[in-house]
């Protein structure tokens, strides 16, 4: 049986995921969709400690494994676009594959070969 691709939006981390709520709907045909706001997002000046791309990669690994998440596909905006591509290289075979939208750190697509995987 057709099981339909999980979409999990991770919004930069400079915004709310609130601001992406209207994305939801068109995706939702292409699969489930989710929105995964990173720790101490919006929190602006008060966080607890600094976290680096590096930092939300793992914790969304982490995230993804607890919940035995497979075939994801991710989407990456603005800042978050290096942190899907790195959580694609920290657990590739639960990543379907990613969309890096408006991301920053992306000048040519050589990054994107190296993941491996299928891109729309």
């Amino acid at each position: 049986a057709y099981v339909p691709p999980k979409i999990i939006i991770i919004p930069s981390p400079l915004i709310r995921a609130e601001t992406y709520f209207d994305l939801r709907e068109p995706l939702q045909k292409f699969g489930r969709v989710g929105i995964l706001e990173l720790p101490e997002t919006g929190n602006y000046g008060s966080m607890k400690k600094v976290w680096y791309p590096e930092d939300y990669a793992r914790w969304i690994s982490s995230f993804m494994a607890e919940r035995h998440f497979r075939d994801l596909i991710l989407i990456g905006h603005s800042n978050s676009g290096p942190i899907v591509a790195k959580v694609a290289s920290l657990i590739p075979d639960r990543i379907q594959s990613i969309v890096l939208a408006d991301s920053i750190g992306v000048e040519d697509q050589k990054p994107l070969r190296v993941l491996g995987g299928r891109l729309w």
